[in-house]
């Protein structure tokens, strides 16, 4: 595809550039025989045998982040002369990737990482005489066209089974099998063929999440990355645990998940040190979707979460985003075991969900507007309001005393279903408002008239 964008931004790049070329840091290098000793190794250095890539791959760029992620130094080492920029001159340069991502056809396609490489080597690259007769601008356009393609991006659900593959929003959820490993191999040369099949063999059996993006590499990983932990998210609200709080959820992709496949314990005897024991225990458990589950799934708007995950894809309304926000921090709640920490964090969705203001009083907001959303039933509503200020007062407790008040398992139940059922409804709602401010006044219309 043909990357685009406004004259006026490649006005500015282009104008920008001779201030970045000439704050550009470079040293003449001399090579002394090198005759100190290398440092004695440290740490788990110490204990690992750690291949030094210096000595095989020879100079590379020195590259230092700062609390941000972002670069404070990259300097390049050519051998005769060091070539870069520290963090002074990088603010620079990240003040142009700034206004550049402002554009929508880079921020959609490219991420900010590429963009810091392709400046970075066009700059070197025309101090050095590498690079000629191309506008930074255009260097980056080209670099960009070239960049973007159709990637299918997988990443690795642990402690999740299914008895078939499904998709959520645009995430297709599958194993790897072997009869497709093996098919994927015929389009390899056949020298190499037995080896690829045994690298990818090692993935056989593993459940994963995969979604196809047109993007930039980096860009695709990144927007695989949010399509997918979304997608889990929303299989995790439409879980049983919801009507079961003391089900526990353990799966999810495996960067988010912190539970460990197994709980090791050395036990050595201290009036015989040669003597250790090793004791192992497993609390993960897969959380396996079969044909019940997945009914009760589809009674718990499984299909409807499903439509909200495809509508959003592009651009969001601020009502919508507040759903999509509460979808993530109500799937958090639910994976946490700690059920009293859990109820802070699920009156913190209810509490974005349905404060009108800054200024409103929590359990007032909640108390009005969650039963009237949810609910037609008088005794309902009762029940709800009820449940609520009980359950408050838990939170309330937790969060001010540090105490762990007492509270019914039916009352968690109560409000885990209170909270899926406000998401599902304002989802509805979604199709024709754009904002909270506009249900909560109809609420306010109706409570006026009565």
């Amino acid at each position: 595809m043909a990357t685009s964008i406004h004259t006026k931004m490649k006005e500015y790049i282009d104008t920008k550039a001779p201030a970045l070329l000439n704050s550009i840091l470079h040293e003449k290098v001399i090579n002394h025989p090198n005759t100190q000793p290398k440092p004695e190794l440290s740490g788990y250095m110490k204990h690992k045998n750690i291949l030094d890539l210096g000595e095989i791959l020879g100079p590379m760029d020195i590259i230092r982040e700062g609390p941000n992620k972002r670069l404070v130094l990259k300097i390049r080492n050519f051998g005769d002369e060091k070539v870069g920029y520290k963090e002074e001159e990088f603010l620079e340069i990240y003040k142009v990737i700034d206004n550049l991502l402002k554009e929508e056809n880079i921020s959609k396609f490219i991420s900010e990482e590429f963009l810091v490489k392709t400046i970075f080597e066009w700059l070197v690259g025309k101090y050095r005489n590498t690079i000629t007769n191309i506008l930074l601008s255009d260097y980056i356009l080209k670099e960009c066209d070239k960049s973007i393609i159709d990637y299918k991006i997988y990443l690795p659900i642990l402690y999740l089974d299914s008895d078939k593959e499904f998709d959520i929003g645009n995430v297709h959820f599958q194993y790897l099998t072997e009869d497709y490993i093996k098919e994927l191999s015929t389009k390899i040369a056949e020298d190499k063929r037995e080896d690829y099949i045994e690298n990818l063999l090692v993935y056989k059996g593993q459940f994963w999440g995969n979604c196809v993006i047109v993007a930039e590499k980096e860009r695709a990983i990144e927007w695989a990355i949010n399509d997918i932990t979304f997608s889990v998210d929303i299989l995790r609200i439409a879980s049983p645990t919801v009507d079961f709080p003391n089900l526990p959820l353990y799966f999810d992709v495996d960067f988010r998940n912190i539970n460990q496949a197994k709980n090791e314990v050395l036990i050595q005897n201290i009036n015989d040190d040669a003597n250790f024991f090793q004791q192992h225990s497993r609390r993960s458990r897969p959380f396996e979707i079969v044909k019940g589950v997945w009914d009760y799934m589809l009674k718990s708007e499984v299909r409807l979460l499903h439509q909200f995950a495809l509508k959003i894809l592009n651009d969001k309304s601020e009502l919508e985003s507040l759903i999509y926000n509460a979808i993530r921090n109500f799937s958090k709640a639910l994976g946490n075991h700690d059920h009293h920490e859990r109820i802070t964090q699920i009156f913190t969705v209810l509490e974005s969900l349905l404060l009108p203001n800054d200024n409103a009083a929590i359990i007032d907001s909640v108390c009005k507007y969650l039963p009237k959303i949810i609910s037609k039933n008088l005794e309902e509503r009762e029940k709800i309001i009820e449940t609520v200020k009980e359950m408050y007062s838990v939170r309330s407790a937790m969060m001010h005393h540090a105490k762990r008040k007492e509270f019914l398992s039916s009352n968690l139940v109560i409000i885990q279903r209170c909270t899926r059922a406000l998401i599902v409804h304002l989802i509805i709602h979604s199709t024709t408002k754009l904002t909270k401010k506009e249900i909560l006044k109809d609420i306010d219309d109706r409570i006026n008239r009565a």
